[in-house]
């Protein structure tokens, strides 16, 4: 059995010392849960808020049909709409109608497309059948009527640009 009496330290040194071990252990065990209540109610509440506000701005945004880059071009929105309404094989009929009118001048590009989206707004003059296919589509996709036209003029643009191959812009 050890010798208590003869040792160099004093009781009171050492109780006051258990005494700062099981203070220490208390505080830390007292921290740990915090963070944990921290990390349960407070963190994890505040994603969640966050997240449904993103849904909420995402439900916000409005569906994109055509990139807006050089040239337009369809987004798989498009290209969806534009399967859907089978507007290659429907819009080439249309484009052999115009050839005619866009070949006489001297239309860039641009101009060909000025012209197909402008044809498609106020032109345009669809069949009872392709008007309530138009409208369906639209309604199938949330897009506007509108929107769905602009759809069908890029489709046309690209018809006229391939029975012109010289007014092809320049490959970048």
């Amino acid at each position: 059995m050890p010798d208590f009496e003869n040792l160099p330290l004093n009781p009171w040194l050492l109780a006051g010392s258990a005494l700062a071990l099981v203070a220490l252990i208390f505080y830390i065990g007292r921290w740990v849960g915090d963070v944990n209540a921290f990390k349960s109610g407070t963190v994890v509440g505040l994603l969640k808020d966050i997240r449904d506000d993103i849904k909420t701005l995402l439900d916000r945004v409005p569906p994109v049909h055509i990139a807006r880059a050089s040239p337009l071009r369809l987004t798989e929105l498009g290209e969806a709409v534009s399967k859907a309404l089978d507007a290659r094989v429907w819009m080439q009929a249309v484009a052999d109608e115009l050839a005619e009118r866009v070949g006489a001048g001297d239309m860039s590009p641009y101009d060909i497309q000025e012209f197909c989206l402008s044809y498609m707004r106020e032109d345009f003059d669809p069949t009872v059948d392709q008007g309530e296919l138009i409208k369906r589509c639209a309604y199938d996709n949330g897009l506007s009527h509108q929107q769905v036209l602009e759809v069908l003029a890029l489709e046309l643009r690209d018809r006229l640009l391939s029975t012109f191959p010289q007014r092809q812009a320049p490959a970048s």
